[in-house]
């Protein structure tokens, strides 16, 4: 159920007046190193611009830090293929913000995920669209998935070698027909490498007809095997002791 105008009243009422927005998004990067099939990287790889945030123009942006709780640096590109993304994180976190993105995992390695301890990096979700590399490959092209997992695995050990609870790992596992039968599986490999949450996300953002068939769910009441696959997951994260948080299947 939505929020009623109350609820609305109260939550405005109730932000920190000194940090009034509760979070910039910041798009550091256009650039992807993988081709996954739904991304308008692919879809309109023709007229694509491939470009980096400018560090100057971040710049002005991180003037109004000292007025936000989060910065998020994500869009549709992968954040860490910018050669400054370590600099903003580190920018952000020096004005009291804090700090996550969304990654691929293909640039996790062990030196990566050092210099992000020791950023203090509040919040990291890595994209997943499958529990099995032939169902997550047909979809993230170009990703490969036992790497994924291997660097997924090795950051969330490296995370507990330092006896840090940040950050925040979370498993984004992007439902669609071909994969919702994984979706449980796809929650105990996250409990078994130790993520924190796993979210499943529907595709909300379809730039072609043909694209709305990758949807899990659309307008209309989802299949019976969706809400099947949910529950079933939600009982396997229950099991693992793990928060498991997917999207609405409707909106009222």
């Amino acid at each position: 159920m939505a929020p009623t105008v109350g609820q609305w009243v109260s939550w405005i009422k109730g932000r920190d007046a000194a940090r009034p927005f509760e979070a910039f998004q910041i798009e550091v990067t256009t650039r992807c190193n993988l081709k996954c099939v739904m991304c308008p990287v692919t879809v309109l790889a023709e007229r694509w611009a491939q470009r980096d945030l400018p560090w100057d123009t971040f710049e002005r942006v991180a003037e109004a830090f000292k007025r936000v709780k989060w910065v998020y640096l994500q869009g549709w590109g992968e954040p860490l293929l910018h050669r400054r993304v370590f600099d903003m994180i580190a920018r952000a976190k020096s004005a009291g913000c804090r700090v996550g993105f969304t990654t691929n995992g293909t640039r996790l390695t062990r030196a990566n995920g050092a210099r992000l301890l020791d950023l203090g990096l509040d919040l990291m979700a890595v994209s997943i669209a499958g529990a099995r590399a032939v169902t997550h490959e047909a979809i993230r092209v170009g990703s490969d998935f036992p790497k994924l997992v291997e660097n997924l695995r090795g950051f969330l050990s490296l995370r507990r070698e330092r006896g840090s609870a940040a950050p925040k790992v979370e498993v984004f596992y992007l439902m669609t027909p071909a994969n919702l039968a994984e979706l449980p599986h796809a929650v105990h490999l996250a409990a078994q490498i130790g993520a924190d949450e796993l979210v499943a996300t529907n595709l909300d953002y379809v730039i072609t007809p043909e694209l709305d068939a990758l949807r899990a769910y659309s307008g209309s009441p989802p299949a019976q095997a969706c809400r099947a696959a949910l529950d079933e997951a939600a009982a396997a994260a229950r099991a693992a002791g793990m928060a498991f948080r997917p999207y609405r299947l409707q909106f009222r």
